[in-house]
């Protein structure tokens, strides 16, 4: 599909459900000034995919957090998220868990993410 390049930035909440996002589309160029900063890369391929007649995001991670795959969905309220049924095939719901956060992700290397897995799996 489409490369899209883009920062994001998921303004703090009291409701892990929702909140307010903006989205900014980059160019090459801008994507190319920004990697020059120091700072810790995040990437991932996003792929589309409807169920249920939702459309999902289905983030994968590259780099040090391969194998790391999350799911999002996003609707018109807080009521409509919650009626959301999640796909026979997703795991553990990670919404509240700040751990999963594109802010705390970046920080976040391979051992970190293998504890918390680890974690996860012993309840």
């Amino acid at each position: 599909g489409a490369r899209e390049l883009k920062l994001c930035k998921k303004y703090p909440s009291d409701d892990p459900v929702s909140g307010p996002i903006v989205n900014v589309y980059l160019s090459e160029a801008e994507c190319d000034v920004l990697r020059a900063l120091p700072a810790r890369l995040l990437t991932k391929r996003r792929y589309q995919l409807v169920h249920c007649g939702l459309q999902f995001g289905l983030d994968v991670f590259e780099g040090e957090l391969a194998g790391l795959v999350l799911c999002e969905v996003e609707a018109e309220s807080r009521k409509a998220v919650l009626a959301i049924s999640a796909p026979p095939w997703a795991g553990r719901e990670v919404t509240t868990d700040t751990f999963f956060t594109g802010g705390r992700l970046s920080g976040v290397n391979a051992a970190d993410l293998a504890a918390k897995v680890g974690a996860m799996r012993s309840f």
